[in-house]
């Protein structure tokens, strides 16, 4: 289970346990989502509006699942992410950008994804897909509202087949129903932020 944390001092409390499956369950199935979508027609300008709707905490652990697993091939995006940390926003570059084509490989790797965050008490949950409802690939990252530094990958998403770390029944389940509308080009809805089930 791929867990991400940052040094923690004597003063600094433990790292924070992961919820029970009644509660994790609960989060997935009973709370309603938002879930932000940024389409492959998008502009520079009209992806920064849609980021601008996407929390700091948020962004960090897509960012984090862009680095970690969507990425993971590239060895060298993980080390200069290391010495330089970048906005989520350098990794999701769209069709009016002018890249190299070194750059264009990890700084456009999916033309659109796809965004739902969970969120209930003090537990967060980021589903963050590239590819949404086709070759979708990306990771489900959970965190404690008070440790965002704190994150722990609860499964991958393969070609829309999840592989959990913990909670394989209920990562199951919602393998099985997921839910979420294929993402498409032509989207009218794809720039905007909503409220649905995963």
């Amino acid at each position: 289970m791929a867990t991400l944390s940052t040094p923690t001092s004597a003063a600094t409390p433990p790292p924070p346990t992961l919820p029970t499956p009644e509660e994790f369950r609960t989060l997935i199935f009973a709370a309603r989502p938002e879930v932000f979508r940024f389409g492959g027609h998008q502009t520079r300008v009209e992806r920064e509006i849609t980021m601008e709707k996407v929390s700091p905490d948020l962004q960090n652990a897509a960012k984090f699942v862009i680095v970690k697993y969507i990425l993971s091939h590239l060895d060298h995006v993980e080390e200069e992410e290391k010495k330089a940390p970048r906005d989520l926003i350098y990794y999701m570059a769209t069709d009016d950008e002018f890249l190299s084509e070194e750059d264009f490989e990890f700084r456009c790797a999916s033309a659109d994804w796809q965004l739902a965050y969970f969120a209930q008490g003090d537990m967060c949950f980021c589903d963050f897909n590239g590819w949404p409802g086709d070759n979708e690939c990306g990771a489900g990252v959970f965190w404690r509202h008070r440790f965002p530094d704190v994150k722990t990958v609860i499964y991958e998403n393969f070609d829309g087949s999840l592989t959990a770390s913990a909670y394989e029944d209920i990562v199951a389940d919602i393998e099985r129903f997921r839910l979420g509308p294929n993402v498409d080009d032509q989207a009218e809805l794809s720039s905007d932020q909503e409220e649905e089930p995963l």
